[in-house]
């Protein structure tokens, strides 16, 4: 056998250059989790939705569920009713929530400022 540098290399066609993810090149619809900096294609979208990927809660796309079974669809909704309600920390008794799941660092100082400056 020749060794690699006898090999004519005009016989083989250049490489074609990839100018972009294949991810972005083809027709299919795309997902951006809330808060993530990419992507994901509609496969992982549903399979996060049907593990109840947490992002999802506050997402806008959740409303997409196309071929997941009625019985998880069902979960999604219940889950998102029960949330509802919990939405907004902000009681006529006080401020209620969970700190880092429905309050953020951000929001507590700022109530903990809010609240310094009344006493």
């Amino acid at each position: 056998m020749k060794p690699l540098s006898e090999f004519n290399a005009g016989i083989l066609p250049p490489l074609p250059q990839l100018l972009q993810p294949a991810l972005q090149e083809s027709a299919e619809v795309f997902f951006q989790c809330p808060g993530e900096d990419y992507p994901i294609s509609k496969a992982i979208h549903l399979s996060r939705l049907a593990a109840f990927y947490p992002k999802c809660r506050e997402c806008p796309h959740n409303g997409h569920t196309a071929n997941l079974s009625p019985e998880i669809i069902e979960r999604l909704k219940q889950t998102q009713r029960s949330r509802a309600s919990a939405q907004n920390p902000f009681t006529q008794e006080g401020v209620r929530g969970v700190y880092l799941n429905q309050i953020n660092r951000t929001q507590a100082a700022h109530i903990a400022g809010a609240f310094s400056t009344i006493l």
